[in-house]
């Protein structure tokens, strides 16, 4: 009988002891630089686009959504749902930093993002749209309510270019992602960025930095240029696709910082 219980207590001590391994994570910060071609972006600030037109901004907010990082085997690490929702104000300072926590250990060789709130977030309930996507909160603006949709981005200002009958006042709107009841127009768009031979390097204590530059010089001239004079309120029209196909564009790599 002793004999026996020995061997269950060598079995439980064995056994009790192998617990399984937590795989170790880190973190990384996604950075926003704005800026307007070789000039710091800015609320207040006045620039020239591609076209010679002079325009002074009042708003920049657009949506980040759906963050996945590229390994060097070529799989990647999606960040999870609920954590990868930010609202970027270019009024506020504290939302032009994206902190994704609990990231596998390892090399990275880019980032994918949607420029947008996909259509599922889209379409469920309110109270499971919180933070960045609170319509009461931090995202109240961000929403029309008559459409059940977010605007992704939104872009306003003031230019002489723009009628007297308006103001002065630009305004660029733009939401839809396809539609729920009726189909939309679907301008969700997914931006992919190589860190070419920079490669984000997820180390345990360590946080790591990807820079991003935010150009809104890119945004009046790639892939199509786009006139104050000729386009200056764009909310509902086929054109908001253009304009979504340019905003992608501002996005580019600065650098990474391990």
């Amino acid at each position: 009988m002793k004999r026996l219980f020995s061997a269950y207590l060598f079995v439980f001590i064995i056994f009790g002891s192998c617990k399984p391994k937590e795989n170790p994570k880190s973190s990384v910060v996604i950075d926003l630089k704005h800026i307007f071609g070789n000039k710091d972006l800015f609320i207040g600030g006045t620039y020239t686009n591609a076209s010679g037109e002079e325009l002074t901004i009042t708003k920049l907010n657009y949506f980040i959504s759906n963050i996945k990082l590229q390994k060097t085997d070529g799989s990647e690490y999606v960040i999870p749902q609920n954590d990868s929702y930010f609202l970027i104000k270019l009024a506020e300072k504290n939302t032009q930093q994206l902190s994704l926590n609990n990231i596998p250990l390892g090399e990275y060789t880019g980032l994918s993002f949607m420029i947008g709130v996909d259509s599922l977030r889209n379409t469920l309930e309110p109270s499971q749209r919180t933070g960045a996507l609170d319509v009461g909160g931090a995202a109240e603006g961000m929403y029309w309510s008559w459409n059940t949709g977010y605007i992704f981005f939104k872009l306003e200002g003031s230019s002489s270019v723009v009628p007297a009958t308006q103001n002065n006042q630009f305004k660029f709107h733009i939401g839809f992602y396809g539609g729920y009841n009726t189909p939309t127009i679907n301008n969700l768009r997914t931006k992919s960025i190589s860190f070419g031979t920079d490669k984000l390097k997820i180390q345990q204590g360590k946080s790591s930095l990807v820079h991003l530059k935010v150009d809104l010089a890119e945004f009046f001239k790639n892939p199509t240029t786009i006139k104050l004079s000729e386009n200056n309120s764009v909310e509902f029209s086929l054109f908001s696709a253009t304009v979504a196909n340019n905003y992608t564009d501002m996005f580019s790599l600065d650098f990474v910082h391990n």
